[in-house]
């Protein structure tokens, strides 16, 4: 049935208001999906040894400075690892070996978040994402090239710790009284390997808890001359 061209004005104003809302939540969604965490790249001529992927262009991290200083959460990002030659090549020059194709800046989630009602715990500290660049779970220590290496780096710790000085000159991470660690799959491997380390680094007066998530992996199955 055709409407009444002097139909009451009332509906047409709710109607009017009704799309003003969908447009405006829709303008909230979109605006709550933008990349809200910047890349740095490592400088070359930092102090610490290590800070490269595999391919030896410059490691980094991605960063959204927060509203508390006291509080760091760093997650370091997973992604699997080799162990024999052919599969670390396979593995150079992609995103898992070089900082080349990485993107220039990211959107936080889970425990990155800066949304409040998403995470309310660890929303207002600054939130740091270690991308994956060396397919050793984030514990190597190779920083120099050689013929056992397959003329490849792998320097995960060395560029977690040249990544934690570089926080503490440039965004204060020295100044965190609270400071978490996660990580999930060989970045959960990369938080066990490192939570020390870095409690270490930052002095008793600091907090510094670990999350690992799926990052404990079983042996494989041994013989029975194994167990002797």
């Amino acid at each position: 049935m055709a409407i009444p061209s002097n139909s009451n004005p009332f509906y047409h104003y709710i109607g009017m208001a009704l799309l003003v809302i969908f447009l405006g939540t829709i303008t909230s969604i979109n605006a709550s999906n933008e990349p809200d965490m910047t890349y740095v790249g490592l400088p070359e001529d930092i102090p610490s040894p290590g800070g490269y992927c595999m391919d030896g262009s410059m490691a980094g991290y991605y960063i959204r400075p927060g509203n508390d200083p006291s509080l760091f959460v760093i997650h370091l990002k997973g992604g699997g690892g080799c162990s024999t030659e052919a599969d670390c090549l396979a593995r150079n020059g992609t995103k898992l070996g070089s900082s080349s194709l990485w993107e220039p800046s990211i959107l936080g989630d889970r425990l990155l978040d800066g949304n409040c009602n998403k995470n309310p715990d660890f929303c207002d500290g600054t939130a740091v994402h270690v991308p994956y660049c060396t397919s050793d779970a984030h514990m190597g220590n190779n920083t120099e090239l050689s013929d056992d290496t397959w003329g490849l780096y792998f320097d995960g710790h060395a560029n977690f710790a040249a990544i934690v000085d570089h926080l503490i000159a440039t965004f204060g991470l020295g100044d965190a009284t609270h400071v978490l660690l996660t990580g999930g799959s060989a970045g959960s491997i990369g938080v066990y390997f490192n939570v020390d380390w870095l409690a270490d680094r930052l002095g008793s007066d600091v907090t510094v808890k670990g999350v690992p998530n799926a990052g404990w992996f079983n042996p494989g199955s041994l013989s029975d001359n194994d167990l002797d």
